[in-house]
């Protein structure tokens, strides 16, 4: 079970940061003026503090007593 849950998350944070960067490129940054050309590079450093977030929260959830099984299964919960 812990297997499948960590799949699901894993598959929500990569949607979660595709669907960030699409909205970003697209929408938000031109309309604050942000040219089209210069969208990409503005969509990379406005996504470096989820990835940052990311890198720290990942082993964190692992040491814990309970197992990263139920870590896991509760994140998800949560969502």
């Amino acid at each position: 079970m812990g297997n499948v849950a960590g799949l699901m998350l894993a598959l929500a944070r990569g949607g979660l940061q595709f669907m960030l960067i699409i909205w970003l490129q697209g929408i938000w940054l031109p309309e604050h003026g942000y040219s089209f050309a210069r969208t990409p590079c503005g969509a990379g450093i406005y996504m470096v503090p989820l990835t940052v977030g990311f890198f720290i929260a990942g082993p964190v959830s692992g040491v814990s007593r309970i197992g990263t099984a139920r870590v896991t299964l509760a994140t998800l919960d949560s969502c």
